[in-house]
């Protein structure tokens, strides 16, 4: 979310009316080099409310929902929101012991809250101070089951960036690597034999054929192969270019649209054509003027319906061919890979 074209992506969204879309944020509270800065969710929640989106929090797993529901709960879950990132990042790195260190210094207002994790082990505290929504899948999934279909979605996830590695937590575990007994403590934890490692279903201590059939029931996969074929389609004779003189390049492009726009042919009918914010300039106009703008829904030509003298027809509806941009170029580069130009 550092990238300036993710906030150039949104604007687009919200301008055609995004519905049904999840994002879902991986909120480690990390960034390559160092720890983010506190309370940075809030800005980013802000931000998709701000363009429509229903935005939810996964903050804490099952193991912490129900310890903040014992006797001193509530304090320990105002601890944790209080605690600075780069504190928490340190301890979940350290472990339990330290954890229980930290909360017996700060939580001094609290005989409650210290009797609750004096009854946890150090590793036990250790996993219940680092279940985040974001790692539990309980939670997630229940998040997923209850939100609107009406409006696009966005999920902040709290995750722990290395969550059961030995370096989890670390500022400067981005490049970190695992030596040979780290990874073969790892490759036990995860119940994957050894020369498993590489087995599609290692470690998941089901049988390979049952886990297999249920992958290809889903309805993602249901559907079968998703890529879409394109058959060859007859090219249609085209009105030549009828021009007095010296023609630009970009004019006589403008004139060839037109005129492959004004038959209702296979060819016009498969060419989609985008700009950003540069239509008119491009001479795409009597083009977009035959086919058509594209929005999710249908718009009428204000101009048009006022009968106020404009060239250019800007009525809009699913059916149409040229999609019109915000001037943020990048945009129109990843639609471009969309339509076609990332090849299959």
């Amino acid at each position: 979310l550092d990238e300036g074209n993710v906030y150039e992506a949104l604007l687009e969204y919200w301008k055609h009316g995004l519905k049904k879309c999840w994002w879902i944020i991986d909120y480690n509270r990390q960034s390559l080099d160092n720890v983010v800065s506190d309370q940075l969710f809030q800005k980013m929640a802000g931000v998709f409310e701000t363009m429509g989106w229903r935005v939810v929090t996964l903050k804490y797993g099952k193991l912490l929902q129900d310890a903040f529901a014992k006797p001193g709960g509530p304090r320990l879950q105002r601890w944790i929101d209080d605690c600075p990132n780069l504190v928490y990042s340190a301890l979940t790195f350290e472990g339990g012991a330290a954890f229980r260190r930290q909360i017996v210094r700060d939580v001094t207002d609290s005989s409650a809250t210290l009797e609750l994790i004096s009854t946890y082990s150090d590793e036990q505290l250790g996993r219940l101070m680092t279940n985040f929504g974001g790692t539990d899948m309980e939670t997630v999934l229940e998040a997923f089951a209850n939100v609107p279909d009406d409006k696009p979605v966005c999920f902040i996830a709290y995750t722990i960036k290395g969550f059961g590695l030995p370096f989890q937590g670390h500022k400067d575990n981005h490049a970190g690597l695992m030596n040979k007994t780290q990874m073969a403590d790892f490759r036990m934890l995860q119940g994957v034999a050894q020369g498993q490692e590489w087995d599609k279903f290692g470690g998941l201590g089901l049988p390979a054929a049952e886990v297999e059939a249920f992958v290809k029931r889903v309805p993602f996969n249901a559907r079968g192969r998703r890529r879409l074929s394109a058959p060859r389609i007859p090219i249609p004779e085209i009105a030549a270019i009828e021009a007095s003189g010296a023609l630009s390049t970009q004019q006589g492009f403008g004139m060839l649209m037109a005129n492959i726009g004004r038959e209702d042919t296979p060819l016009a009918a498969r060419i989609v054509t985008t700009s950003p914010d540069v239509t008119v300039s491009t001479n795409l106009g009597p083009w977009v003027n035959r086919r058509g703008l594209f929005a999710l829904r249908h718009k009428q030509d204000v101009f048009k319906e006022r009968g106020l003298l404009s060239p250019q027809r800007w009525e809009m509806s699913p059916k149409g061919q040229h999609i019109e941009l915000g001037i943020a170029e990048n945009n129109l580069f990843l639609l471009l890979s969309v339509l076609g130009l990332s090849h299959t």
